[in-house]
């Protein structure tokens, strides 16, 4: 796998939590039939994982084919790597940008929970008080590959505003999705993924 970045070839921003790990208690079998259960540890914390190896396969795929370059952009951070890489069965793929780490799970339903509450109380908040940490990854690839069209799937991109206003602003080739968290990235969703990748692949 090359790891120069091609300017054609579009970058995709990965989320774990909401987004491939559906955070609920047991996700919908109307969205994916292949549900799998497995868990992950990373910050001293054993967390569930719920995913579908039809939406793994197929970031797995793109990304092997170079149709697309996969980043993670999660909480995880390197722990995506080392704890969810296997259970996914996905290549490693580059850590875009790591949070503080967290100390604890708080009685949070994933690690991107547990993140986001930690951070709320040390920083008093997401973007447009201190800053997000996920835009200021995403700030510093735009700066570097300023050319790359863009795939970023957040569950917390509804949310912030200031955020997907910045990348509406600053990135013209752009896809983003913010599925709802219990549910992670849908059929459509992956298929808009897929139309907007072979759009650039020709």
């Amino acid at each position: 796998m090359s790891t120069s970045p091609d300017p054609r070839r579009p970058l995709w921003l990965l989320d774990v939590d909401g987004v491939v790990n559906a955070v609920a208690k047991r996700p919908d079998r109307g969205v994916w039939r292949d549900w799998r259960r497995g868990t992950a540890t990373a910050d001293g914390v054993e967390w569930p994982i719920w995913f579908s190896p039809t939406v793994t396969s197929t970031v797995a795929r793109l990304h092997e084919t170079g149709v697309v370059e996969v980043r993670w952009l999660t909480t995880w951070g390197a722990h995506a790597n080392r704890e969810l890489r296997a259970l996914f069965g996905l290549p490693e793929l580059a850590v875009a940008g790591e949070p503080r780490h967290v100390s604890g799970a708080h009685g949070a339903d994933s690690h991107g929970e547990a993140v986001a509450r930690e951070e709320g109380q040390a920083a008093g908040g997401h973007a447009g008080k201190s800053g997000w940490w996920k835009l200021e990854a995403v700030q510093r690839i735009v700066r570097t590959e300023p050319e790359r069209p863009v795939i970023w799937t957040d569950d917390d991109l509804n949310g912030e505003r200031e955020a997907v206003a910045w990348v509406e602003r600053h990135v013209p080739r752009r896809l983003l999705l913010s599925p709802r968290p219990n549910l992670g990235l849908t059929p459509r969703q992956l298929r808009a993924i897929r139309a907007y990748c072979g759009d650039w692949a020709g």
